[in-house]
C-alpha cells in the first residue's frame, strides 16, 4: 500500500530536522525556581508538613535562626523552593545555615507557610504582574543622595523566578506585586542576581 504524499513529506522533514524544535514553555503558575532561608524565630523550630495546609501530617522541622560567627546577626536554615500553593511553599535540600553547601541535607522536604520564607532581593521595582512590562505598583526611592529600597514581606506565590509579595513604597502604603532578582545568600552580597533597576535622575 502506497503512503500518502502528504505522510512521505513529513518524515522527510522529520529526518532531515526541518521541521522547528518545540519551543520551551514558560513556567506555570505555582511553580518556583529561588532558593532562601527560615526566618521563624521560634525555638521549637519551623514545622515542615507534607501539604500546605496547617491540618497536614508534619514531617520534621527546621531550626531556629543561630547566631552568625563575628556577626549580630542570626542566619536560617536554607532551601530550594520549587513549588508555591495558597501561601505555602514546597522546600527542598534544606540544610543548617553553618551546613550550607557542606555534604548531604539532613533537614526535611515538605511544605512551610510564606510567612517565615525570606529572601535577599537583589532589584528596584515590583510589577503588577510577573511581567517587566506590566504596570509597575512600585519602586525605590532617592532619598538624601541615596537609594532606599522599597519594604516587602509575606510572599504568597511565584510562576518561576517571579515571586508575588507584599510591597511598601515611600508613602508606606501596602501592595500586592511581583518581582525578581530573589537570592537565598545571607551571608554575603548577591554578585550576578539582577531583577529591574530603576535609574535615577542625578539632576
Amino acid at each position: 500500500m502506497k503512503m500518502p504524499i502528504i505522510a512521505v513529506a513529513g518524515l522527510a522533514l522529520l529526518a532531515s530536522g526541518g521541521l522547528a524544535a518545540a519551543q520551551p514553555q514558560p513556567p506555570r503558575d505555582g511553580i518556583c525556581h529561588f532558593s532562601g532561608w527560615s526566618t521563624d524565630p521560634d525555638p521549637r523550630g519551623l514545622n515542615v508538613r507534607a501539604g500546605p495546609s496547617t491540618t497536614a501530617r508534619i514531617l520534621g522541622t527546621l531550626p531556629p535562626p543561630e547566631s552568625g560567627e563575628d556577626v549580630e546577626v542570626d542566619f536560617g536554615a536554607t532551601f530550594d523552593v520549587v513549588e508555591a500553593r495558597d501561601g505555602w511553599f514546597r522546600i527542598e535540600n534544606a540544610r543548617r545555615w553553618s551546613q550550607a553547601g557542606r555534604g548531604v541535607s539532613t533537614l526535611p522536604s515538605g511544605w512551610i507557610s510564606g510567612h517565615f520564607v525570606g529572601f535577599q532581593l537583589v532589584t528596584d521595582k515590583a510589577f503588577a504582574e510577573p511581567d517587566p512590562a506590566s504596570l509597575v505598583v512600585v519602586t525605590s526611592w532617592d532619598e538624601d543622595g541615596g537609594l532606599t529600597q522599597f519594604n516587602y514581606r509575606n510572599p504568597t506565590t511565584c510562576r518561576g523566578e517571579w515571586v508575588r509579595l507584599t510591597v511598601v513604597g515611600k508613602d508606606g502604603r501596602d501592595r500586592q506585586g511581583w518581582v525578581r532578582g530573589v537570592c537565598g545568600l545571607q551571608e554575603t552580597i548577591c554578585d550576578g542576581v539582577r531583577g529591574d533597576t530603576i535609574t535615577i535622575d542625578p539632576h
